[in-house]
């Protein structure tokens, strides 16, 4: 005999402290699907209308830093989708529940670091921001990763490749090699003209960010963003390289 919704829903309801209720699993559902909407949005407001984005967007408490992070949270695993089909042709195993959990907390890890790194370039040109402001308008601002991420797929196969091949990230001759394969490779050299160009209008809409969590002119916003730039480009090359290519390794197939 088929069951109607009721014998479903019996069976699917909490008897000595088990199962989820049908009504809580649609809810998980609806929020999820909200949760996307928002960061679609979110996403789009960024990248078209980043004036208008900082000008509305509160940034100074915490419940503004909760609802970045889970914004970054969002882009962080967008980066991931869009990258899948390199890790697919390096043999990495991405598609786990244990690879998507560990990048995303390195991600945002990193992410947090690079805040905390723009507010400090802000601090030193006698910026007036919160750490939190600061940290919650880098976040936001990692909408323009997935795009970077996307431009960058032939160049990103290439530099991923010779990181799993190489001992390590630190000498010289790695980024020599690294080099040498991308000035072999018009699509590489596109790719990453095309990357770069996104990297640009970012490093603009971080110049806007910084007139509006600090209060600086055009001149000191300029200066905060080389700053910044200068110090991500350092951790960059000491600290997140060498700990993405160990987590790449670990999970090569």
């Amino acid at each position: 005999m088929a069951m109607d919704r009721r014998d479903v829903q019996a069976a699917l309801s909490l008897r000595g402290g088990g199962h989820m209720k049908i009504e809580d699993l649609q809810q998980l559902i609806g929020l999820g699907s909200q949760l996307v909407q928002e960061s679609c949005g979110t996403l789009f407001s960024v990248l078209v209308r980043p004036q208008a984005f900082f000008r509305a967007t509160a940034l100074g408490t915490t419940a503004a830093l909760f609802r970045a992070s889970r914004f970054a949270a969002f882009t962080s695993v967008l980066v991931l989708v869009v990258q899948t089909p390199v890790f697919r042709i390096l043999g990495i195993q991405a598609e786990g529940t244990a690879y998507l959990l560990t990048d995303t907390i390195l991600t945002y890890a990193a992410w947090f670091l690079y805040g905390a790194v723009f507010h400090l370039a802000a601090r030193v040109l006698r910026g007036h921001g919160t750490i939190q402001s600061s940290v919650g308008a880098f976040l936001y601002l990692t909408a323009f990763y997935p795009v970077m991420a996307f431009f960058s797929l032939p160049s990103s196969l290439l530099a991923r490749r010779l990181m799993l091949q190489a001992p390590d990230t630190f000498s010289m001759g790695f980024y020599q090699q690294l080099a040498q394969l991308f000035f072999a490779s018009p699509l590489a050299i596109l790719s990453f003209g095309l990357a770069s160009a996104v990297g640009i209008y970012f490093f603009g809409c971080l110049v806007l960010a910084a007139r509006r969590v600090h209060g600086f002119g055009w001149v000191r916003g300029l200066g905060a963003g080389v700053l910044a730039f200068l110090g991500w480009l350092t951790i960059g090359l000491t600290v997140v390289a060498p700990v993405d290519q160990l987590f790449q390794k670990a999970f090569l197939h």
